[in-house]
């Protein structure tokens, strides 16, 4: 693909996604100085079953705090539809 097929496109220039537990505060509290590209929120396997509605309510927290991330590109990934 050449820069002009790839315009617009957020992912282009990501070399570095760094993902980390939402719900362990010591490692979350380091994301900020994390000098990666762009952030993943997993809400799948990061996260055991009893947490899932903390680490919600925390990912929709952070997801509307983008200058947490320094304005870097950061997507949840969240469990399947068809689950609870």
């Amino acid at each position: 693909m050449t820069r002009r097929e790839t315009a617009g496109n957020p992912w282009w220039d990501v070399r570095c996604i760094f993902e980390s537990p939402i719900l362990d505060e010591r490692k979350w509290s380091k994301v900020p100085q994390i000098p990666a590209d762009a952030f993943i929120l997993d809400l799948e396997d990061a996260v055991p079953a009893p947490g899932k509605v903390e680490a919600r309510g925390k990912v929709l927290e952070y997801l509307g705090r983008p200058e947490y991330f320094g304005g870097r590109l950061t997507v949840a990934r969240p469990n399947g539809l068809d689950t609870p």
